[in-house]
């Protein structure tokens, strides 16, 4: 280190910034182009999303459509909500508690709702976890072979994206 700043501060400033800004510069297309986090957060990025009014906004309801049904939950009950997410883990915004169905976010309530075989069963994990709202991103049911009946006979359908929906858990369950 003590080398490095007497090399910048001496004679062989202009050298070292020729030789080490084009290794940098290289390193951090690298880091950009095989850092797999790297491919997936800016796989479909708009740049107009930092220069046209509204854009961001738009490019935040096109890849993250689950955020407008967060703040659906979060008016109607605030940090007292219960939410059971089905799919990407995006709670971030919600005022109440997130229930992630990622096994490895939670891997004793995933298991429980996958093992479920029927509506009755699905509603013994949900009421045990005082769920309010079911937020469902499509393609995330797979692994849970009762929750569609339950959906459908037990939850209120109350909004939807492109490609999530959200469900009210009647009524609402406290333990």
């Amino acid at each position: 280190m003590v080398g490095a700043a007497l090399a910048i501060e001496g004679r062989y400033a202009t050298l070292w910034r020729r030789v080490v800004t084009p290794i940098a510069l290289g390193l951090v297309a690298l880091n950009l182009a095989w850092v797999p986090a790297a491919g997936w957060i800016l796989r479909d990025f708009r740049p107009e999303a930092l220069i046209v009014p509204g854009g961001r906004e738009l490019l935040l309801r096109q890849q993250v459509p689950q955020r407008e049904l967060i703040a659906i939950v979060n008016a109607l009950a605030g940090t007292a909500a219960h939410v059971a997410i089905f799919g990407e883990p995006v709670g971030a915004e919600l005022e109440g508690e997130p229930l992630y169905t990622h096994n490895w976010y939670s891997w004793p309530f995933h298991s429980a709702l996958a093992g479920a075989r029927s509506s009755g069963e699905v509603h013994a994990v949900l009421e045990k976890r005082a769920v309010d709202f079911i937020l469902v991103e499509d393609g995330s049911l797979d692994d849970y072979p009762a929750m569609s009946g339950y959906l459908a006979t037990e939850a209120t359908l109350i909004a939807s994206t492109p490609r999530a929906r959200l469900y009210r858990n009647e009524p609402p369950r406290r333990p």
